[in-house]
């Protein structure tokens, strides 16, 4: 069975909030709007995906990335930069392997950089 892909205005709105909002899964959301629903017209997961897919008001969910840094890492970092603004993250790896026994890799480095306010700019030089 293909799974059923028509709802009610209110059952996307009420999908796209569980699905985008809340981050509920798939199965959960098929179990809420199946209890509602008369036994001989229940949605699959399958209706549900194609639905949120074509929406136009579904929610895009921000990507988020967990910090891999503590406070003592990102301060380290910081302290680092600070001496030395030329100091490659490669460097920065090993200080962090060195004095912290902290292992991340030169991505995670560069956007912990980022994300505590170093940022690389040109000089401003004008030709």
């Amino acid at each position: 069975m293909p799974g059923l892909s028509r709802f009610s205005d209110e059952e996307i709105k009420r999908m796209n909030r569980l699905k985008f909002k809340q981050g509920k899964s798939y199965s959960f959301i098929i179990e809420l709007i199946n209890r509602e629903r008369p036994s001989n017209r229940q949605c699959t997961s399958r209706g549900v995906r194609a639905c949120l897919k074509r929406s136009s008001n579904a929610v895009k969910s921000k990507r988020v990335y967990k910090r891999k840094l503590g406070f003592s890492a990102l301060a380290l970092v910081d302290a680092e930069v600070s001496a030395d603004r030329e100091i490659s993250a490669r460097a920065l790896q090993k200080c962090l392997q060195e004095t912290l026994d902290v292992i991340v890799s030169t991505k995670v480095i560069n956007r912990e950089r980022r994300r505590i306010g170093w940022v690389q700019t040109s000089t401003g030089l004008a030709w």
